[in-house]
């Protein structure tokens, strides 16, 4: 069954990468190409063939909507609807994260070197200040090598953890007050 959805999500999205003008599903350009990457690399996983053309595509898009000046360059845009935690003030640092996952299924390519490590270097940047939950997913799918940033990482969730084995969402925080 899951199988056959990441079928039809993969077809959905190569059908939009591919089309002339490229069809778009989201308000924000860059959120919309870290999610039209993100299936196909996930189908991709352990490939050896070269990239066919639909990821050809999404992968140029994603480098096509990459900030390229001031504190957010090498991240993208991501949605802020102050619905955390996916789309608040920390959900940039997150899609970065989502990008690096999905660009880590592509062969790099001369061309790309640049912005794969404006990447790389905006999530070293900006990783210590992450909340918990944003600083458990870099280590968990991102790029990072950084063994003593890992551990420390592991031992702050260790310590949040409550005694019946479960986190609070208010462990994985910090959240912003919501007026409603």
């Amino acid at each position: 069954q899951s199988s056959l959805q990441l079928a039809r999500l993969v077809e959905g999205v190569k059908h939009r990468v591919q089309a002339n003008p490229p069809q778009t599903m989201l308000a924000d350009p860059g959120a919309e190409a870290i999610l039209n990457l993100l299936p196909l690399a996930l189908e991709r996983r352990n490939a050896k063939h070269a990239p066919a053309p639909a990821d050809q595509l999404a992968l140029k898009r994603l480098w096509e909507n990459q900030a390229d000046k001031g504190d957010d360059k090498g991240s993208w845009s991501w949605f802020l609807n102050d619905l955390h935690p996916v789309e608040s003030e920390h959900s940039i640092f997150y899609g970065t994260v989502l990008a690096d996952r999905a660009a880590a299924a592509y062969p790099l390519v001369k061309s790309d070197e640049p912005f794969a490590a404006a990447m790389r270097d905006y999530l070293r940047r900006n990783a210590p200040q992450q909340p918990l939950h944003n600083r458990l997913a870099y280590v968990a799918l991102g790029s990072t090598k950084d063994a003593a940033f890992r551990k420390a990482v592991l031992n702050e969730l260790w310590a949040a953890q409550s005694k019946d084995g479960g986190w609070t969402t208010k462990s994985l925080g910090p959240w912003s007050a919501r007026p409603d």
